[in-house]
């Protein structure tokens, strides 16, 4: 996916480690959803609430959920501190949820970062291989990339037509 000056995102990437999460949502049959909001959240520490939860909105140790809408093709991107592990022995990643027009509930779903530290993560050890594979963002070089496929079992499509009933 190449990407255009009016994609990226508007916040610079800063000299703090940040990095930037990006991708596409798509429909199964391959169509990009348009005006669909992602919220991401992540540990930026380890204390004990972090280390129960898994996550915590705000606060010392965690971040503030932050949203975005895709654009007309699909893509979205935020910019963010990198996540911590939440407890010892856990991979980090990065909660994404995705509401869209025909979902009936929002999915929540991970992120995980790229490299060795997964094998130890338990969530991603149960998952067969095909899998544990869809919830590894991949490096590139804008930054990670997250791309989603939306299944029909969560979302609904209304179909019109211009027949007379």
């Amino acid at each position: 996916m190449a990407a255009t000056s009016r994609w990226h995102c508007d916040r610079p990437v800063g000299a703090s480690g940040a990095i930037q999460l990006h991708g596409v949502i798509t429909g199964e049959d391959g169509r990009p959803v348009p005006d669909a909001l992602i919220e991401t959240w992540h540990s930026a520490g380890d204390d004990n609430a972090v280390a129960k939860t898994g996550l915590r909105r705000s606060g010392r140790n965690g971040t503030r959920p932050t949203c975005v809408i895709t654009d007309q093709q699909g893509r979205y991107c935020v910019n963010m501190v990198p996540p911590q592990a939440p407890e010892h022995g856990s991979a980090p990643f990065i909660a994404v949820s995705v509401e869209a027009r025909g979902c009936l509930d929002r999915l929540i779903t991970r992120a995980y970062l790229p490299g060795c530290h997964l094998a130890k993560d338990s969530l991603l050890r149960r998952l067969p291989a095909e899998q544990r594979q869809a919830l590894i963002a991949t490096r590139d070089d804008i930054g990670l990339r997250f791309d989603i496929t939306l299944r029909p079992a969560i979302c609904v499509t209304a179909e019109t037509s211009d027949e007379a009933r």
